[in-house]
């Protein structure tokens, strides 16, 4: 084995080597620690007598400095900061690593900048202009928390490279990140006692580990099982299937009961299938309520019960706020401890639907107002027989800054996200959230930002039918009217359905978590009614009180149920403060977490909705939170997640933060309704790509046509036609599809093609859903980049406009506006255009301008049961393999399994290859016609190493 050596060059001390044994692609490497002049030290890598800059660290640290030798490293005292480098070894995957670790007792910033050089890399945060690879993009400065700004709801904490190297930050580091702006070229992580990290931590860290592996697959593998883990479950199939509906895009805030059973009777009335119908904002009398609006939903139970009866399941939009005019709950979980504070004890926080109040956010890393709040929702949905809940928001930066939290202050305030998601996962496998922070074991969806109680896998509705959301189509006018409406629409125009999600605003105030009863005076009967239509109800949900929403903010305030920042305030701010000063749920308190679970549960009994949208989940600045100081601000994030993922599959969150383990969906954060990467469709992709290489593979992409309110952009207000059925198309293979703008809104065409692939959809959801199962098992990415299959292929390493399925589906959709073809790449195989046989493809190729006019979608599957042909190099040919397997990782078995054959051909990849008869063979190579004789197993044993290159 090749030797690896950490060597530090010293003025008055001899230099020190350690050696340990990297894979065998590298060859006499040695890590050289360079003291510089200006700070810190050079770290570089020589090899093959070349010298490598590989990275800056400890650059703004000017002073002298002590080494010693340690066992497996070495320790530098530099300027009151401690330095430890150890080296890792990992011989089962053939991988070997250096953990770095400062830390200093005294308040300072560390940062260590590492050059991007001439590789491609990936991961970090979801952003609104979500380039990939991201060696290119440039982020000033900033926290690296989860954040609403820059849509910025998952930010786990890793970093790939197309070389097979990457780096993993530990939690509690109180991270800043930069791009391009420090040092150009280079990505920088910087550490400091800083908002929003607790003042109150008692030591500074920057820890991390960079570990070196044969290539970029094997190196995201790696990561797989030791950092970022992998869902417990899958969601709901249907989910899966068909459609979610969304009233959002449709209705916005303006939706009731009558437009969303219209809605639903549109459905059905062009032919569409469902998941589910989506209940989004605004249903509740006051956000934070939980209380329907009986002005917009007279009837929910009605409602609901008639959307069931056209076959949806119906789901309701939630979030994690009360608005501090939605009394008595907002007083309630003030008074209770149930809302997150900040430092100086105050619970004021914002969110994007104060609406003139100042809203609280449940502190769901306290376990009574987790329960608390769980239980309201557990209570409408039973009311009103809502299948489950749109959990929105969930993001750190919603909390009171600087929360204050339970748990470890380290985790701060990352942990109150997780507890948001864990939480929403206790509804159920429909569930979807939006946020999450070390929630990928959670087996819900998480969906993109505005562009998801027993372990198992998400909910398969939801993946095979699409979901339907009231947002796009009817914003916060969302009303019982409009939902039935909606519901009867999809119904009528034929299409499927995973669910009918009620998003945003059906609440009295938010936060209440009582449904308006101007908007939805029957949220029962409109329940009844959409689930006598088929459908499942889910609901949209934050974790948010505005502090005009009493006396819910008052109670959950009282109870400390309020994240509160530093100074005990518990004041933040989200999208829906509607004038008032939110408050944030403290995730982190089990007891704000249970109040806040009981009272979700509560609505969800109230009305019988299935299940919850769990939005938001980022908490206030700076948040005091409960738990490990060092661990804040992300703690809340995670504890937000984890309470969402109560609620069962078909749960969505749109936060997480070490949360990739929960079975349910997490969103995207909302697209704009336009072209290009600047939270446009392309970065439907990019953020699919981003999400899965943090861990979180059951991905929610945004509603088809974006959520129309980007009146930034010169293409403000709905989609195009042709953007919403390229929309349609790019989503067609991801896990879910979910509709809120409805096909009928264009004309006749639109609704056909959207219907094509819908249908498409539902045909492949049973590959949809074995990738997710296969994700449980491995934590492999389910919608994948290209270099997945072929991660020596350097052609692949910077393509961001073409997906995988699983490993067989490669999907080209058209990005461009006005473009009617487009190239296409195929990686090493052969591939069948749309899964035709007579339409045979080699790679790897370039396929220039591949016809795509408006109702095609490029896509290819993968021959995977093929004996070789003459056309068909061994390089490709060893991918078409089937009938051959290691033992192993040298020995390899070529039994006969065609009846009556006496020989077969083999294929043996790179190496030598020793036969049973001593004959040595040099890989890569074909035998054509080995002898097989019924007596005879062809087997060889590899006698060189097997990742050899050619």
């Amino acid at each position: 084995m090749a030797a690896f050596r950490i060597l530090l060059g010293l003025a008055t001390l001899s230099a020190r080597a350690f050696a340990v044994a990297l894979p065998s692609r590298v060859d006499d490497v040695t890590l050289s620690l360079e003291p510089q002049i200006t700070g810190g030290f050079q770290l570089t890598l020589d090899k093959d007598n070349e010298r490598t800059v590989y990275g800056h660290i400890g650059r703004t640290l000017v002073s002298t400095y002590t080494a010693e030798e340690v066992e497996g490293g070495m320790e530098i005292h530099i300027g009151g900061v401690n330095l430890t480098v150890h080296t890792l070894y990992d011989d089962a995957s053939d991988a070997r690593g250096i953990k770095i670790k400062w830390n200093s007792l005294t308040p300072l910033r560390l940062e260590d900048c590492f050059d991007f050089g001439t590789k491609h890399w990936y991961g970090g945060p979801t952003q609104v202009e979500q380039l990939y690879p991201i060696e290119n993009a440039k982020q000033v400065y900033t926290p690296y928390f989860s954040k609403e700004y820059d849509n910025g709801a998952i930010v786990e904490r890793y970093w790939l490279n197309s070389a097979g190297e990457y780096i993993y930050v530990h939690p509690q580091v109180p991270l800043f990140i930069d791009y391009n702006n420090i040092v150009p070229n280079h990505i920088c992580f910087g550490a400091q006692i800083s908002e929003p990290y607790s003042s109150r931590r008692n030591h500074i860290e920057l820890s991390y580990d960079l570990w070196f592996l044969p290539n970029v697959k094997e190196a995201h593998k790696h990561a797989i099982v030791n950092y970022l883990g992998k869902p417990s479950g899958v969601p709901d199939y249907r989910m899966v299937q068909h459609p979610i509906w969304s009233t959002w895009a449709q209705y916005s805030r303006d939706v009731d009961q009558e437009k969303v059973l219209e809605f639903a009777k549109q459905i059905r009335g062009y032919g569409f299938s469902d998941s589910q119908l989506e209940i989004d904002d605004l249903w509740e009398t006051c956000y934070g309520t939980m209380e329907v609006d009986q002005l917009k939903f007279p009837n929910m139970t009605g409602l609901v019960r008639e959307l069931k009866a056209m076959g949806f399941r119906v789901t309701i939009w939630m979030h994690p706020f009360i608005n501090n005019n939605c009394e008595p709950i907002y007083t309630e979980a003030l008074n209770n401890g149930y809302l997150v504070l900040d430092e100086a004890g105050n619970p004021a926080t914002s969110w994007w639907n104060n609406n003139g109040s100042v809203p609280g956010y449940i502190d769901f890393t306290n376990r009574e107002a987790a329960e608390w709040w769980y239980e309201r929702i557990r209570n409408l949905l039973d009311t009103y027989d809502i299948d489950s809940v749109k959990f929105d928001g969930g993001e750190s930066s919603f909390t009171p800054q600087i929360a204050v939290q339970t748990g470890d202050i380290d985790l701060q305030p990352h942990n109150i996200v997780e507890a948001y998601a864990r939480l929403a996962a206790r509804f159920g496998d429909m569930v979807e959230v939006r946020a999450g922070f070390r929630t990928q074991d959670l087996p819900i969806f998480v969906r993109m930002c505005d562009r998801d109680s027993i372990w198992g896998v998400p909910d398969y509705r939801m993946v095979q039918h699409p979901v339907w959301s009231t947002w796009a189509q009817y914003s916060r006018d969302v009303d019982q009217e409009k939902v039935l409406e909606f519901a009867k629409q999809i119904r009528g125009y034929g299409f499927s359905d995973s669910q009918l999600e009620i998003d945003d605003l059906w609440e009295t105030c938010y936060g209440t978590m009582e449904v308006d009863q101007w908007k939805f005076p029957n949220m029962t009967g409109l329940v009844r009614e959409l689930k006598a239509m088929g459908f499942r109800v889910t609901i949209w949900l934050h974790p948010f009180i505005n502090n005009n929403c009493e006396p819910i903010y008052t109670e959950a305030l009282n109870n400390g149920y309020l994240v509160l920042d530093e100074a005990g305030k518990p004041a933040t701010s989200w999208w829906n403060n509607n004038g008032s000063v939110p408050g944030y749920i403290d995730f982190t308190k089990p007891e704000a977490a249970e109040w806040w679970y009981q009272r979700v549960r509560n609505l969800l009994d109230t009305y019988d909705i299935e299940s919850v949208k769990f939005d938001g989940g980022a908490p206030p600045q700076i948040a005091v939170e409960n738990g490990d100081i060092n661990l804040q601000p992300h703690n809340m994030v995670e504890a937000y997640v984890r309470f969402a993922a109560r609620f069962g599959g078909m749960v969505e969150v749109r936060a997480g933060f070490r949360t990739q383990d929960l079975p349910i969906f997490v969103r995207m954060c909302d697209r704009d309704s336009i072209w290009g990467l600047n939270n446009g469709l392309s970065t439907i992709v990019t953020t699919t790509f981003q999400m899965n290489l943090a861990g979180y593979v059951l991905v929610l992409p945004d509603m088809i046509g974006g959520n129309g309110f980007n009146l930034e952009h010169e293409q403000a207000d709905i989609p195009t036609k042709e953007l919403f059925i390229r929309w349609v198309q790019a989503t067609t293979f991801l896990p879910v599809m979910q509709y809120s703008y409805a096909p009928w809104n264009f004309d006749n065409e639109t609704v056909e093609i959207s219907k094509k692939y819908t249908e498409l959809h539902a045909e492949h959801a049973d590959e949809i859903y074995a990738a997710m199962q296969r994700a449980v098992e491995s934590g492999w990415p389910v919608n994948a980049p290209l270099w997945w299959i072929d991660p020596t292929d350097e052609e692949t390493f910077n393509i961001w406009d073409e997906y995988l399925l699983g490993e067989n589906i490669l999907v080209a959709p058209v990005l461009e506006e006005g473009a009617t073809s487009r190239d296409v790449y195929l990686p090493a195989g052969v591939w069948w255009e749309e899964g035709d046989r007579e339409r045979e493809v080699v790679g790897p190729t370039w396929i220039k301008d591949f016809p795509a006019p408006l109702d095609v979608l490029p896509y290819f599957v993968r021959a995977k049961e093929l004996e070789p042909s003459s056309a068909v190099s061994p390089g490709v040919a060893m991918f078409l393999v089937v009938f051959e397997f290691l033992l192993g990782e040298r020995v390899m078995v070529a039994p006969v399994l065609t009846e009556g054959a006496v020989s077969r051909h083999i294929y043996l990849p790179h190496g030598n290859w020793r036969a049973p008869d001593a004959i040595l063979h040099t890989g890569p190579v074909w035998l054509r016609d080995y002898p097989a004789p019924l007596d005879i197993l062809p087997y060889f044993l590899l006698e060189s190493d097997i990742h050899t290159h050619p």
